[in-house]
């Protein structure tokens, strides 16, 4: 791909923001979060407004608004909607590490796991610091399996369908590193700790930005 054709691709952005990263390994860190428009499933406890309110951006775009936001940003955060749904996704990821070479950030992406090729190319590409795979509707498929394999994380939110320990045979790396989080459902929490009784290799995963009314 030349400079023109790499110039010429965009991505439809949701929003681009600093918050407080609420979940997983990373929680409690200050980030900069790029939310990309669009999913490939449609979960019915989800409340993601998935508009592209800030239209289709180009890679130098995204990371001019980034460094807007940080001249040194020490952890960035690719959402959705599913980030790796979006063709050559892996070079804005790749972008973000070069933008801020001199003082790289941790960047970090949260996905579905419903693209597992994405997820080893971009681990190949050595430009991805975190992968959170949140598999949903209690989904075994190949891809869901593979995608966890390479995952640094894992994170289920407990619905009242979901069923979390059907995933328990993948996540040996997982369970070492203490990176299997379960997530209770619109903040309800006794089936969470229920849960923990009965499968105590998992941890609990608590929305601190919503604790600390941080959006």
């Amino acid at each position: 791909m030349n400079k023109e054709e790499l110039e010429s691709i965009t991505f439809p952005i949701v929003e681009i923001f600093n918050s407080i990263q609420g979940e997983g390994f990373f929680a409690g860190r200050k980030a900069i979060f790029i939310r990309l428009s669009g999913c490939n499933l449609s979960c019915p406890w989800c409340d993601t407004d998935h508009s592209p309110k800030m239209g289709n951006l180009s890679i130098k775009e995204i990371a001019d608004k980034v460094e807007e936001l940080s001249k040194e940003p020490k952890l960035i955060v690719f959402t959705g909607g599913e980030p790796t749904i979006h063709k050559n996704f892996h070079f804005l990821v790749w972008a973000m590490k070069l933008k801020f070479k001199d003082a790289p950030p941790d960047i970090a992406i949260e996905t579905n796991g419903t693209n597992p090729l994405v997820l080893y190319r971009l681990r190949e590409m050595k430009v991805v610091d975190l992968i959170t795979v949140s598999p949903k509707d209690n989904s075994l498929e190949d891809n869901i399996c593979d995608s966890l394999m390479v995952a640094d994380e894992v994170k289920v939110v407990l619905s009242k369908d979901a069923k979390p320990e059907i995933y328990e045979p993948y996540l040996i790396k997982q369970f070492h590193h203490h990176t299997a989080f379960i997530q209770p459902c619109s903040e309800d929490f006794p089936p969470v700790l229920e849960f923990l009784e009965k499968h105590p290799g998992w941890r609990i995963s608590v929305q601190i930005q919503k604790i600390l009314k941080v959006f």
